[in-house]
């Protein structure tokens, strides 16, 4: 495994000087939660809607999990990334869900959506992160959730300051293992 201690934080995702790439993830949220997963050894990661891969390609090479992805459509950029195209609450996609360390819950925005990935596999996991917890740009089923759940479990947000160009990050603890 890769040295999981490295200088990501001038990583282009991270506000490096190279800023292709084409992550979603807000910089600085996204390296509040790199630094979550190397305090909490996480190890496994899967990631449900992975749009073009980025960030699964990020968690992947550069903080060395092992990684899976759910998505609806392939895409070119997915070619080299370990996913399973389909739609996350589709049973048969359930049925060969994981045990992971981190759930990261990033596909259908919409209130539904959100709460029937969390249903479906908080079994699956210690941790569950939801992506877009601010609800800004269409994403106000996630906040609408998010905001109902988090209080019952010990939960961890990372959310720019800047609201202009914030989306935030939860994480819940769902398992002590």
């Amino acid at each position: 495994m890769k040295d999981r201690i490295k200088k990501y934080s001038l990583h282009w995702a991270l506000g490096g000087t190279n800023a292709s790439g084409g992550l979603e993830q807000n910089a600085y949220e996204l390296e509040k939660l790199c630094e979550f997963i190397l305090e909490k050894n996480i190890q496994t990661y899967t990631e449900i809607g992975c749009a073009a891969g980025q960030l699964l390609r990020f968690m992947r090479d550069e903080l060395g999990l092992n990684t899976v992805g759910i998505t609806l459509e392939p895409r070119d950029s997915h070619a080299d990334l370990p996913i399973i195209h389909g739609n996350s609450t589709d049973p048969e996609i359930i049925k060969i869900a994981k045990m992971c360390d981190l759930y990261f819950i990033d596909g259908d925005h919409s209130y539904l959506g959100v709460k029937s990935d969390y249903l479906n596999y908080k079994g699956f996991c210690k941790y569950m992160a939801f992506h877009d917890i601010l609800g800004q740009r269409d994403c106000e089923g996630v906040s609408k959730f998010w905001n109902e759940i988090k209080d019952q479990y010990e939960f961890f947000e990372f959310i720019d300051s800047n609201t202009e160009i914030a989306s935030g990050i939860g994480i819940i603890k769902i398992q002590n293992i």
